[in-house]
């Protein structure tokens, strides 16, 4: 360091120049519900203007609420009641609120960084970590959520950890790429002391494992001296004690103000932090809070926004917390703002250490296509193919990487494509019929270690002495189906990506959803064979052809995609849709 102060804690730096500000806690702004129309006015002499603020929505309650800069060049948070409709709970709004920069003429030291921003400061505390959480993999409670096949998992434990306080509560996310979203609180109350619990909420599709998140626990008040007899140790004018060197002080590598969450079941917002998390073994980060409600003549539900983990990318979702009977006139109620709110993150290893590193790792099997050759034809060999695609979970944030391999190989297939991708294509070849196998090894590692996953996968090659499929016929379906007669293949997703306007992630998304949703059910089979019927040979012309009628199919596909996934609802595609369906389900009855 060539110039300022530095103090450190162990390992832990806890003050130096180059420190990351937002770490200086001023507020706790907390109302319950009041008259509509009702204004708050929380002024900030010390903070010189609102584009410092850092505030963390804890609590999404009936009030919205802006910030600005008075006359004097001060901060100022402006909050206003509006109407509270629910029957269903008492919203409160709760906001946390720090700040990047102070003004400070009086008493006591401030120390900047290099940016002039205030890292610690005579009037404000910087908040003190009391300790980690973790949770048994055993649920409390687990129930059905309602939404699709999604059911919600309950975890707590008890703790008595900064009991009294003021508590901002940390989370390190397990890493997934699978439908796992988090509802993780964000803030424990002082009037909250002795043994207490703290619960997590995990939101899964039906029979997807899942992870569990730790919590690092951090005190907003209530700092003491101590026992250091030596260091630095800041005071306040009214003799409390701001920062320690003896104490494990918040340190932020990163706060931005984009976490945004979205206002429409089913749709997925995603977010890279200004943080680069992938330079960071165990990030953690704060979460805001968000809760929707809808009303309609079949009852009421309530949403609340959840989040999970991708590498560098955080991802946004409602999920449904419950669903209620009666008939309401149609309303839908977003309680807190749902854009442009903070989050802070830090590197949880500075503070204690992170147990499950090392777990979660496998890769998924999406289906085979295997494929029939045609005697009758002098046909003799065809080529089947298989997708496969990682499901890490782990909880690193360094950059996951992907190694695919066949270390046992009878079968002579063979991996087409990369081999360093989240999925992995497998083919075999020029052969006669029979059957095929090989040992399949997905190497996933995140940075600190390497784990081989191993599977055994079978290709079929099958003879036909009529009819049949064509040679090299990959069967068009992509993993999801095997082309049984019970519906074929995925054919106009097939040729999206084959074209490139799809990615195989996109591909493999619609054929999971595919296999869990329509196969196995008279009204899903029906409505595969259908489609198969009306994608072959309306759809996918309809693609080849270009211009207007390729721009048409392909809006008319992933429309009806999308609302059958209830990622919209948009009336044009509602209409469009509804035609297709029809005409799908009534070829499909006919086939049949």
């Amino acid at each position: 360091m060539a110039y300022g102060i530095a103090v450190t804690k162990g390992s832990l730096t806890t003050l130096t120049q180059t420190l990351t500000s937002g770490r200086i806690y001023i507020d706790l702004i907390y109302y319950e519900t009041e008259t509509s129309g009702t204004t708050h006015t929380h002024t900030y002499t010390a903070v010189p203007g609102h584009s410092y603020l850092r505030i963390h929505q804890i609590g999404g309650g009936t009030h919205t609420w802006t910030t600005s800069t008075n006359g004097s060049g001060q901060a100022v948070i402006t909050l206003t009641a509006t109407a509270n409709p629910s029957t269903l709970a008492v919203p409160f709004t709760l906001l946390v609120v720090f700040t990047t920069r102070t003004s400070e003429t009086g008493y006591g030291i401030t120390t900047v960084n290099e940016v002039g921003d205030t890292v610690v400061s005579a009037l404000y505390p910087v908040p003190e970590f009391v300790g980690k959480v973790t949770f048994s993999s055993t649920p409390t409670s687990s129930y059905a959520t309602g939404e699709g096949s999604f059911n919600r998992y309950v975890h707590t434990t008890g703790t008595t950890l900064g009991a009294s306080r003021e508590r901002l509560l940390f989370w390190v996310l397990p890493q997934t790429n699978e439908d796992v979203w988090y509802n993780c609180p964000a803030h424990i109350s002082a009037s909250v002391s002795g043994s207490f619990n703290i619960e997590v909420q995990v939101t899964t599709l039906s029979g997807t494992a899942y992870y569990l998140p730790e919590c690092y626990v951090f005190a907003l008040n209530g700092l003491t001296a101590s026992s250091e007899a030596y260091g630095m140790r800041v005071f306040d004018a009214a003799g409390a004690v701001t920062f320690d060197s003896g104490r494990d002080h918040l340190v932020i590598t990163g706060i931005d103000n984009i976490v945004d969450f979205p206002t429409s079941t089913g749709t997925i917002n995603s977010y890279v932090p200004t943080t680069d998390l992938t330079g960071i073994n165990y990030p953690a980060g704060t979460f805001p809070q968000f809760r929707q409600e809808t009303y309609n003549s079949s009852g009421a539900k309530v949403y609340s926004g959840a989040v999970r983990l991708r590498t560098n990318q955080v991802e946004t979702r409602l999920v449904q917390d419950a669903a209620y009977g009666g008939s309401y006139s149609t309303a839908t109620y977003n309680y807190g703002l749902y854009t442009d709110l903070t989050q802070a993150y830090l590197n949880s290893a500075d503070y204690a250490t992170t147990s499950f590193a090392l777990t979660g790792r496998t890769f998924q099997y999406d289906g085979t296509n295997y494929c029939a050759y045609d005697t009758s034809l002098s046909q003799t060999s065809c080529t089947s193919v298989s997708y496969h695609s990682s499901a890490y979970r782990g909880g690193v944030g360094a950059a996951v990487t992907y190694a695919w391999s066949l270390p046992s190989n009878a079968g002579g297939l063979s991996i087409s494509g990369s081999t360093t991708s989240i999925d992995c294509k497998v083919e075999k070849t020029t052969a006669a019929a029979g059957t095929y196998s090989a040992t399949l090894r997905c190497a996933i590692s995140d940075g600190i270690s390497t784990t081989n996953i191993d599977r055994s996968i079978t290709h079929t090659h099958e003879a036909v002495s009529s009819g049949g499929g064509s040679g090299g016929d990959t069967g068009g379906d992509s993993g999801g189906d095997s082309g049984d007669g019970g519906g074929g293949g995925c054919v106009m997703a097939t040729y999206l990506t084959q074209t490139g306007v799809w990615s195989r992630t996109d591909l493999l998304r619609l054929v999971r959803w595919c296999e869990r949703t329509l196969h196995g059910r008279a009204a899903g089979e029906c409505f595969r064979r259908g489609y198969k019927v009306i994608g072959t040979h309306i759809g996918v012309p309809g693609l080849r052809r270009g211009g207007l009628s390729a721009r048409y199919f392909r809006w008319t596909f992933e429309g009806a995609t999308d609302l059958l996934r209830r990622r919209t609802k948009a009336p044009l595609v509602v209409l469009n849709s509804a035609c297709w369906f029809a005409l799908i389900m009534v070829v499909g009855a006919l086939k049949k």
